[in-house]
């Protein structure tokens, strides 16, 4: 038997207007050229929120498409970044390879024929600012300052910080790493 056709839950543009992601409740997301609409990756390595509580896949209509804001952007959009149901934050790295300025299915050697869109791992997994297990069902990447948030089942708001204290454990930081000429540019 088949998988099940996932359930689309999101759908965005990137930063720069290349790509499309399309984010399911399965266990991969899509990046489609803003163009031709081709299907150019294919992420996989988080849970996705059509699973049960325990992890396994469930596709009950109780619990599909609970979410449609669990992947995001980056501002420079070259990663994407994903809630998971259990509870991770997974990045995926979009630069294109070999000196190319987009990301474009690959060739079959000898055939001038595309292969399949090539499906990439994350390449930094953080624990998000939630219970550990809880799904990270909202994230949003904040372009003007290179913060990421996240939220599940419980939001934290500057009121709960407040009350409740240090709020540090909680929080989850991620730059990606910068090659040298950036780094002097930009002052570093």
């Amino acid at each position: 038997m088949p998988p099940p056709i996932p359930t689309f839950t999101s759908i965005s543009f990137s930063n720069d207007g290349n790509y499309i992601l399309l984010g399911t409740s399965s266990d991969i997301h899509y990046i489609l050229d803003a163009f031709s609409l081709e299907i150019v990756r294919r992420l996989k390595g988080h849970q996705g929120l059509s699973r049960s509580p325990d992890g396994t896949p469930n596709f009950g209509i109780g619990i599909r498409g609970k979410s449609g804001e669990e992947v995001s952007w980056s501002g420079d959009s070259k990663f994407v970044i994903s809630g998971s149901n259990d509870g991770q934050l997974y990045v995926w790295d979009l630069n294109p390879i070999d000196g190319l300025e987009k990301l474009a299915v690959p060739l079959i050697p000898g055939t001038g024929m595309k292969d399949r869109p090539p499906t990439l791992e994350p390449i930094v997994t953080l624990q998000s600012g939630g219970m550990e297990g809880v799904a990270s069902r909202c994230v949003r990447f904040n372009p003007k300052f290179g913060l990421l948030a996240s939220g599940g089942d419980d939001l934290v708001s500057l009121c709960d910080f407040l009350v409740k204290g240090s709020l540090a454990d909680e929080q989850t930081f991620w730059l990606p790493e910068k090659d040298e000429n950036a780094l002097m540019e930009e002052g570093f």
